[in-house]
């Protein structure tokens, strides 16, 4: 077989392919956007390290949550979501907080905590009418639920 005939076979077959539906479909492991600069295999449990600052347990970047965001540096840049499987943009380094700003980041890479440690599924999403992980409570067990004086 000549190359024209080759080529000519390829296209035939491509084009068949396509015309009658044939699509070849890849399914990746991984939650989260393409231009997110972390993704997840499944949902990530956080690890408290300080009061209204947590990190993902057991993943290859140190990924923060704080005051209801997700904050990881990566290669320098630093990025914000508020989830941790969509909607990731680099910011600016002066929006960071400061708890995690200048941490070393290395330390938290696969961090797993103390076997004290509190730990808590990370929330897809931080509502605005939520209260930040941490913030106003002094209850250690409390994991977040409505305010006691709310309506049951």
């Amino acid at each position: 077989m000549n190359s024209r005939q080759l080529l000519w076979t390829l296209a035939l077959v491509s084009s068949t392919a396509f015309a009658t539906g044939c699509v070849a479909h890849a399914q990746a492991g991984a939650i989260g956007d393409a231009n997110a600069p972390v993704t997840f295999t499944s949902p990530p449990t956080l690890v408290e390290i300080e009061s209204d600052v947590w990190v993902v347990q057991s993943h290859d970047h140190a990924v923060y949550y704080v005051s209801g965001f997700y904050w990881v540096n990566a290669d320098g840049t630093w990025w914000r979501a508020q989830s941790y499987d969509e909607g990731w943009s680099r910011t600016d380094k002066s929006t960071v907080p400061s708890s995690i700003a200048s941490r070393d980041h290395q330390a938290y890479v696969n961090y797993r905590g103390a076997a004290t440690a509190r730990t808590r599924p990370a929330p897809r999403e931080h509502l605005a009418s939520e209260p930040s992980p941490g913030r106003g409570r002094d209850n250690k067990d409390d994991k977040g639920g409505p305010p006691d004086h709310a309506a049951a």
